[in-house]
């Protein structure tokens, strides 16, 4: 039995696990709102999903912002309809020897991976 498509906001689905995630709902049929703060990226991806005849939407969106995660759910409503799936993917962390990283380094990790 097919499901109906449904309307999705992927956080970070620019490129890597994100966009992967969001090709393949796409390929089940959802509607995806393409949520990215990397703009040119969230473009490539909502192109890779016209290119097998999904519906997507780049929507900019900064996960550490709650006034960005508020527009982007708005402009996701507004051009596709009410969100029914989300996915939080959005993440973000950096290679550094543990003794050399600093608080500003941290308080970024804390932001997006955990506040995100």
């Amino acid at each position: 039995m097919e499901r109906p498509g449904r309307i999705a906001l992927v956080t970070g689905s620019g490129r890597g696990i994100g966009r992967a995630i969001a090709l393949r709902l796409a390929e089940h049929g959802d509607a995806v709102a393409i949520g990215d703060i990397r703009e040119d990226d969230a473009a490539e991806t909502v192109t890779a999903i016209e290119e097998i005849g999904g519906r997507a939407v780049a929507v900019r969106l900064d996960v550490t912002d709650s006034g960005s995660v508020r527009d982007a759910v708005e402009e996701t409503l507004g051009l596709l309809g009410p969100v029914e799936i989300l996915v939080n993917n959005a993440g973000w962390d950096e290679m550094h020897p543990f003794l050399e990283t600093e608080e500003p380094f941290w308080d970024r990790v804390i932001e997006v991976n955990f506040k995100g």
